[in-house]
């Protein structure tokens, strides 16, 4: 089940929804900013994180993918799997790629 809300308490509801009627669904949440991401990685209820590069912003030195050592911690911690969007990718614009 694909979870895609910027609000994580109704995160937090759809997947105790999801774990009540089917246990064994694997749980999928779509990326937002870096704060939303963190507490998505702090969760042990979710399998994978699906990174978006919808809205990211690269910084003035260095690209932003949205993946740092803190999130690759906890998600290993927490067994939260990382996923990359290839369509997503694929339809960028040449600048942005």
């Amino acid at each position: 089940m694909i979870i895609d809300t910027l609000n994580i308490n109704e995160v937090r509801r759809q997947i105790q929804k999801i774990k009540k009627e089917v246990p064994k669904e694997e749980i999928i949440v779509i990326s937002k900013d870096d704060d939303y991401n963190r507490k998505i990685l702090e969760m042990k209820d979710v399998d994978v994180l699906l990174l978006s590069f919808h809205n990211r912003k690269d910084k003035l030195k260095q690209r932003d993918s949205g993946l740092n050592e803190v999130f690759a911690k906890l998600a290993k911690e927490n067994n939260i799997r990382i996923g990359l969007d290839i369509n997503e990718l694929k339809k960028l614009n040449k600048k942005d790629k």
